[in-house]
């Protein structure tokens, strides 16, 4: 069921239903101050997304292993909002101590968001992620922070593939 126009329009919801199943992910660690995660990690993890509260909301719950051996656990909700006429997030997960919420816009097949938060006992520096639809049965997300240095640098892809 598509949300009534008063909640967003039938191309933000329809971008957000191309991201609605269950897909398997391959995730690169790309941090470059981490070499050691330079490389394709938590492969065979699952995203599954599916609307909540009368196809307002999308909801993700991921589940991966790092390594090999720890579970990463997660899950987010993103929306969007009429009133700031911006798509709006939230994420948790079992490997971080704070709630991260973000705000963004959509532009073509891609959905950036930005917000800012702090590894432990670190200043908050500035983050961003961009979904970028590739086809009906695959996504990408990638991951950027600001370094030491105040540039943006890429931490982390992660390509879905609709299971």
């Amino acid at each position: 069921m598509k949300p009534t126009a008063s909640t967003f329009s039938n191309d933000d919801h329809d971008f957000l239903a191309n991201l609605e199943g269950t897909f398997v992910g391959e995730v690169t660690f790309q941090d470059p101050t981490l070499s050691s995660y330079n490389k394709k990690d938590l492969n065979g993890s699952k995203m599954q997304n599916h609307f909540i509260y009368e196809d307002h909301f999308l909801k993700q719950e991921f589940e991966g292993h790092h390594q090999g051996e720890a579970t990463l656990s997660g899950t987010g909700f993103i929306g969007y909002n009429q009133q700031s006429s911006k798509f709006e997030g939230f994420w948790l997960d079992n490997q971080i101590n704070r709630m991260n919420y973000d705000t963004g816009v959509k532009s073509g097949n891609c959905l950036t968001m930005h917000w800012n938060a702090a590894a432990d006992g670190q200043a908050p520096k500035k983050r961003k992620s961009t979904t970028t639809v590739l086809s009906k049965n695959e996504y990408q997300l990638d991951f950027y922070q600001e370094s030491e240095s105040g540039e943006e640098q890429k931490t982390l892809s992660m390509r879905f593939k609709r299971q």
